[in-house]
């Protein structure tokens, strides 16, 4: 058999083709289009279920939606920690670099209550919970589509939404806002951290000055500690 082999194998010419501008455009429209056509999918198959799950019709175990809620809830908790206590730290260490300048490090209060709690922690525990959670969701579903698992499950007459996908959207839009809430109070700890540490401000001032930050009311609060100050 190898003395039918020929001393060098013949060489495939693949012709390259040359993709126009309208094609790509085209392309990326179709692209587009299907993702929008995927969403909005998702998005009314998981209220038309929400609503069938209320009144007791869907076919989702509650035994598959604890473990979704524990696995996007509590097993979440050391990571939105972490990345969000760092956040909270970095942000006050560098702003109070620059207000230092000015003789105002108190104001890293108020850039941590705005920062942490209206934008960061609910920016990084998005981010977090897409990369870990969101990821290992789509890895699952993805092992078993590759092993004929949904389509076992279609054919033995088992809704493939109210088995897999419905109890992992109830579990991330329960978890969600508890989670945004514990990693803005773990920034708000980090920052204080730093401000207690590195700027000599005391705890008390920081949680005064915090709390005029966060409620909307931060200008009258600061002009009133700088009056009981003076």
């Amino acid at each position: 058999m190898l003395a039918l082999l020929p001393a060098a194998p013949p060489e495939s010419v693949v012709p390259v083709r040359n993709v126009g501008t309208a094609e790509r455009v085209g392309i990326r429209a179709i692209g587009i289009w299907s993702d929008l056509i995927g969403i909005t999918t998702l998005i009314g198959e998981t209220i038309l279920r929400t609503g069938a799950a209320v009144r007791g019709q869907a076919r989702t175990r509650i035994v598959d939606l604890l473990a979704c809620i524990q696995d996007a809830g509590i097993a979440a908790l050391p990571m939105v920690a972490l990345v969000n206590i760092l956040v909270g730290g970095i942000v006050a260490f560098v702003g109070g670099i620059q207000l230092r300048r000015l003789g105002a490090e108190i104001y890293v209060a108020d850039l941590i209550g705005v920062t942490e709690v209206r934008e960061m922690a609910p920016l990084m525990t998005a981010i977090v919970m897409s990369g870990r959670t969101g990821s290992a969701y789509a890895a699952e579903i993805a092992a078993m589509q590759g092993s004929e698992e949904i389509d076992a499950l279609q054919a033995i007459g088992i809704p493939v939404f109210d088995y897999l996908i419905l109890p992992r959207v109830s579990a991330l839009t329960t978890m969600m806002p508890l989670l945004c809430m514990y990693a803005g109070a773990l920034g708000l700890f980090g920052g204080l951290a730093v401000a207690v540490t590195m700027m000599n401000i005391s705890a008390a001032s920081f949680a005064v000055q915090l709390r005029g930050a966060v409620a909307g009311n931060a200008i009258g609060t600061s002009g009133s500690l700088l009056r009981t100050m003076s």
